[in-house]
């Protein structure tokens, strides 16, 4: 009898006793370790462990208050029954002490906002980055083509957004401008890895939000780093692949010490023989970012150094050696015998090799070059309503390439041959770039309702550069200055002045229509003198103003549905290269750009779709001619009239649990409405033919631009997918000439990746990526000159990139 009643005493006493546990992460999927959770006004409480886990026992079954905190975090705060044991999982939203609203990313696009963007999370990059350079990864997203000179996407690439170039393509980390001052151009073989430390990607297509730096005429990548990790971490990511590919990422951080200091490092570096001949690189960079936090503010100093050191694969392949278009090699080689391929090694080199054929053979044909980027960033929150951005960067650049130039004349360097018989010798020279960008922006943001927010700031840069070549010594030549190992051939200096300034506001004008006003002054002065390579006396000071308004509206239907357009400005300052490539012709002249969007975005569970039209009116735009200089850069010429007209559209579907569908498509009509081909006949001398066209193409801007993705995944464990991406045809010039044209192409790409349990290892993560999985023997960029002797004679080179080739990575989180 005792003993019965004992166990009904202690079921008595046992009934209603129930469990609660989870885990608590962050926004970002970080584990939160020493988070708390109890229950409000009893003793029940618990905190979470590491891995993010807590565990509660033995609470009495009834209603109570559930609190879930960690300092700098919204905490939970919600109201639960017990009447069962629980698993509850909990995400706290925002970053640490709430600095993803205190963050101000003034060059961005809202979420909300009238202009064509995308946004590329942490894990969207992760499953891209194979140590290819930026480019690459992006490669999958709307209206995107890229390419790479060595065929691997490792070394010198570039991208191409809805026809624009690169130097069209405005370029930002962390706010700080990327596109060089005086070419516009992003060398991204200079920032290696840096996909390894961003946070997020957003890029907007067309003019966009006002940005830093050079105006957005195709596009703007905006890249951010700013990401505060809450928890210690060590990874280290290794891969090898095709070409000699290898690859090395050591990257570890000290997490949140003391709710107040972070500092993060990573160190990369990869190699590569490169798929064209001799087409190697050898990358190296290092990354460091240090934050300090307060309750309503952050202090973060960050470093990025880069280093490169790549064999030059700029000439590109001959369409003879390629198969592409009726011109046969015999006939190309003797039509460029004495001028292109001077030396009988020259010959060697163009009938021995395959389609990975490189012009360049000589060893000292390198480009050697670095970069530091130093950034120092305040943001503040002064009250509810306002808040302020701080930004001083200043980035550092050196380096140089060398070139073999056999019998190159001795005018060309303004020395004097031993002999004077002589009028030429074999020239080794080093072409070097010295410059230094420093600059500050301030940005603020005020909400002065909840109608109605307003934001501005201030940016102000200088570029200070040098421009000169040097010749290594030759016994067969006297140097103007005695016979010293290195003479100084050329030398030029920039200076470059950027300010400016804007203004934005949104005004909610009902709860489900928000309109959107921004305006920006922009002030440049420019000034170039020296000599140029050439030996050209250059004096040019330039000086501009612009003004940019945008104005947009957004409605949304529904919560899950977005429509809008706007209406934007842009205006552009010539490059470097436009000035100095053409003093004996019509000087270049700024451009104009007027940008009509309008588009349609869904979000569900299930479904996101976003579609939309654009208009690009450009007025004295500056467009490649297809011809190169003799650094491998375009050159371009104004046409009066021109614009471009597009859908675009992009979709991602969730089939099912296991099964994902992406795809985007964009189609576009790009035509210069009067353009002047100016050509030489050297039939009897040189004179000048003028053919014009009417209604032409714009030149490398496909019709068609079309990607999909389909990914897989069995389980938690495992995930495949395979991508494409088909790009149409595209011209070398603006004649729209099939003889001058780039032939479409289609590419696949077969990722896996798997991520097993390992004691001891928190994360580790096995890829195996195949590129061009159907082995497609395809081109991506090119070149084209031509001129008359007899007959028309058209010189079309090309970039052929990588057959079928494969990376594996393994990476460890610690």
């Amino acid at each position: 009898m005792k003993i019965l009643i004992i166990l009904f005493v202690f079921s008595s006493f046992s009934y209603g006793q129930n469990t609660l546990s989870g885990s608590i992460k962050n926004t970002s999927g970080e584990s939160l370790d020493a988070a708390t959770i109890f229950l409000v006004g009893t003793k029940y409480m618990a905190a979470s462990d590491v891995d993010g886990t807590y565990h509660i026992d033995s609470i009495p079954s009834g209603t109570y208050t559930i609190k879930v905190a960690y300092v700098g975090y919204k905490s939970i705060v919600e109201t639960v029954d017990f009447r069962k044991n629980l698993e509850v999982h909990y995400t706290l939203a925002g970053e640490i002490f709430q600095l993803d609203q205190v963050e101000i990313q003034a060059n961005r696009a809202k979420e909300n906002g009238p202009f064509t963007k995308i946004n590329l999370k942490t894990q969207d990059i992760a499953k891209q980055n194979h140590g290819q350079d930026v480019p690459f990864v992006l490669q999958w997203t709307p209206s995107m083509v890229v390419s790479s000179d060595a065929g691997t996407g490792i070394g010198y690439t570039n991208m191409r957004l809805r026809g624009s170039d690169q130097t069209r393509i405005n370029v930002t980390l962390n706010g700080a401008p990327v596109n060089d001052a005086e070419s516009h151009n992003v060398f991204w073989v200079n920032l290696p890895d840096l996909m390894s430390s961003t946070t997020d990607v957003q890029i907007q297509r067309g003019v966009g939000t006002t940005s830093n730096g050079a105006g957005a005429f195709g596009g703007t990548v905006s890249i951010n780093t700013s990401r505060i990790k809450t928890n210690p971490f060590a990874e280290i990511s290794s891969g090898v692949g095709s070409f000699g590919t290898r690859r090395l990422s050591i990257a570890a951080g000290t997490g949140l010490m003391n709710y107040k200091y972070a500092v993060d490092a990573r160190y990369s570096q990869s190699v590569s023989d490169g798929y064209t001949d001799r087409g190697s690189a050898s990358l190296t960079s290092f990354y460091l970012s240090a934050v300090r936090v307060w309750e309503k503010s952050s202090l973060r100093f960050n470093y990025f150094n880069g280093s490169e050191v790549t064999y030059q694969s700029w000439y590109g392949t001959p369409a003879a050696k390629l198969g592409i278009g009726n011109d046969d090699l015999a006939s190309h080689y003797s039509r460029n015998v004495g001028t292109v391929y001077k030396t009988v090694q020259d010959s060697i080199n163009l009938f021995s090799s395959d389609r990975r054929y490189n012009y360049y053979t000589n060893e000292i044909q390198n480009d050697d070059y670095g970069q530091d980027y130093l950034q120092l960033i305040y943001n503040h929150q002064w009250s509810p309503s306002l808040r302020t951005k701080a930004l001083l960067y200043y980035t550092r650049g050196l380096g140089a390439f060398g070139e073999f130039r056999p019998d190159d004349p001795l005018t060309n360097y303004g020395v004097r041959a031993v002999d004077e018989t002589v009028n030429t010798f074999d020239a080794k020279r080093f072409r070097w770039l010295n410059n230094h960008l420093i600059g500050a922006n301030f940005d603020g943001v005020y909400t002065k309702s909840s109608k109605l927010k307003y934001e501005g700031g201030l940016a102000y840069n200088s570029y200070f550069g040098d421009h000169y070549g040097n010749i290594l010594a030759n016994s067969a030549v006297i140097f103007p200055v005695g016979n010293k190992a290195i003479y100084r051939y050329y030398f030029s200096e920039s200076l470059k002045k950027d300010f400016s300034t804007y203004a934005r506001s949104f005004y909610d004008i009902t709860p489900k229509t928000q309109f959107t006003v921004d305006i920006q002054l922009r002030l440049i002065d420019y000034t170039i003198k020296g000599a140029n390579s050439d030996l050209r006396q250059v004096s040019i000071h330039k000086k501009y103003t612009f003004i940019n308004p945008k104005v947009g509206f957004s409605y949304h239907p529904s919560s899950k549905q977005l429509i809008y357009a706007s209406y934007a400005l842009g205006q552009k300052e010539p490059t470097r290269g436009d000035f100095v490539d053409v003093l004996n012709s019509p000087e270049p002249r700024r451009e104009q750009l007027h940008n009509v969007e309008a588009g349609y975005e869904l979000k569900n569970k299930t479904w996101q779709f976003q579609t939309n039209m654009y208009y690009m009116a450009y007025r004295d735009q500056l467009v490649l001619t297809g011809a190169l200089n003799d650094v491998g850069a375009p050159l371009r010429i104004n046409v009066p009239s021109s614009f471009r007209l597009g859908w675009e559209s992009d979709v991602k579907c969730r089939l099912s649990p296991k099964f994902l569908v992406e795809g985007n498509l964009s189609i576009s009509r790009n035509k210069i409405e009067k353009f002047e081909e100016v050509i030489y006949d050297y039939t009897n001398g040189a004179d000048k033919i003028t053919n014009e066209y009417v209604d032409t193409d714009i030149s490398f801007s496909p019709s068609v631009i079309q990607g999909t993705v389909l990914q897989y995944c069995p389980n938690t464990k495992w995930e495949m997918a395979i991508s494409s991406k088909y790009v149409s045809q595209q011209y070398l010039d603006n004649t729209s000439s099939s003889d001058r044209s780039m032939p479409s192409f289609h590419y696949q790409q077969l990722r896996v990746n798997f991520n097993p349990t390992i004691k001891k290892i928190k994360t580790c993560n096995i890829s195996f990526v195949v590129n061009n999985l159907f082995d497609e023997k395809y081109v991506s960029n090119g070149y084209t000159y031509s001129y008359i002797y007899q007959d028309r004679v058209d010189e079309n080179y090309y970039y052929p990139q990588a057959g079928r080739n494969y990376m594996v990575n393994v990476k460890f989180g610690f």
